[in-house]
């Protein structure tokens, strides 16, 4: 098989515990690429010769036998996107896929990825769907605009058949190297927060289209350590504050409109819903610019509401997007006014109409 046409490359920063299982992926891909570029971020005290590891010398001696090219090269802690930036400068093919160090490909991943980008050069970038193990992601709490960036996760997250159309892609996807040059943000920290986005939105914004196919799937094992994860105390904060500051000023610099969001969450039985609908208009009124994103038990009871900036879903679907639901736990108000506040005025002290 021709395998000229692919470069893949990873970032990692001490993961070798789990690299191995990405490198083994790509090595049993239907289309192998033509060269794999490994650069190593790591702390100086966890870089090692991979050449001396068993498992790793012999992947990469499968590399040789599939005629894939590869190398390693260490970088001095500088972050992620020097990186990518430095892969897309080292490659020779017309395309290039950049790979997390904890995603497992499925064998055929490239080869379908290419199939799609290679139908139109104005095709940018071609996503898949990326499966996290441990959570589903239903269609509503995903996007694929940019304008929803803040709130919602890309479309890559769920699963779907066919191909879709997206502004940005999340993580892992395969670009075509003449649109990808100069794509991505050179002032983000070593972090590189929000980085795959603005480089994906870029080459969209220079005419390119943007693309998912859910025919076949990359595996996201979120390895809890190792990777942008060794920033995670509290003096790190402002690096990823900064760079998501950063990110909203470039959007805003792109006249890119973000998309604001109101939550409600209803646990409650059947009178609480009955309640809460009742006060759905006013919530709205007094958030004119924000949509709402209302999760709730019994969304039989919200069957005649037609307005495309009320949003009825699970509250399964807020707790993906918000985390612990608690804070709508209208009782407790009632509770902490010592039973003053009556079942409507708990739900006005909730959603701030009080």
């Amino acid at each position: 098989m021709n395998n000229s046409l692919i470069t893949v490359e990873i970032s990692t920063k001490n993961r070798f515990d789990i690299l191995h299982l990405a490198l083994m992926s790509i090595a049993m891909q239907t289309y192998p690429p033509a060269k794999f570029i490994l650069f190593d971020d790591s702390d100086e005290d966890k870089r090692v010769d991979l050449r001396q590891i068993t498992i790793y010398k012999n992947i990469f001696k499968l590399f040789e036998k599939r005629n894939i090219l590869w190398e390693v090269r260490f970088s001095p802690q500088h972050g992620q996107v020097k990186n990518h930036i430095s892969a897309l400068d080292l490659c020779r093919t017309p395309y290039i896929f950049r790979m997390d160090d904890d995603n497992i490909l499925s064998n055929n991943t490239l080869e379908v990825l290419l199939n799609v980008i290679e139908k139109d050069e104005k095709i940018g970038a071609v996503g898949c769907f990326v499966e996290h193990p441990d959570i589903d992601f239903p269609e509503c709490v995903v996007s694929p605009f940019i304008e929803d960036v803040l709130f919602k996760y890309a479309i890559q997250f769920t699963k779907f058949n066919g191909i879709k159309e997206t502004n940005h892609l999340y993580s892992t996807f395969l670009s075509r190297v003449s649109a990808a040059k100069n794509c991505y943000p050179t002032n983000l920290s070593v972090i590189g927060h929000t980085e795959e986005s603005t480089f994906s939105y870029k080459m969209f914004r220079k005419g390119y289209k943007l693309l998912v196919t859910g025919n076949t799937t990359i595996y996201h094992v979120r390895a809890s350590e190792g990777g942008i994860r060794v920033y995670n105390s509290l003096k790190d904060n402002i690096l990823w504050e900064n760079d998501g500051k950063r990110f909203r000023e470039r959007l805003n610099a792109w006249g890119v409109k973000l998309n604001e969001y109101f939550t409600i969450c209803d646990r409650g039985a059947i009178g609480d819903h009955l309640m809460l609908k009742s006060l759905l208009p006013e919530i709205k009124k007094r958030n004119p610019n924000k949509k709402l994103f209302v999760g709730v038990t019994f969304p039989e009871l919200f069957w005649d509401i037609n307005d495309k900036n009320i949003e009825i879903v699970t509250c399964n679907d807020v707790r993906i997007l918000v985390g612990d639901v608690e804070k709508y736990n209208i009782y407790r108000y009632g509770y902490e006014s010592n039973g003053l506040l009556n079942l409507e005025n708990c739900y006005r002290k909730c959603y701030n109409l009080l």
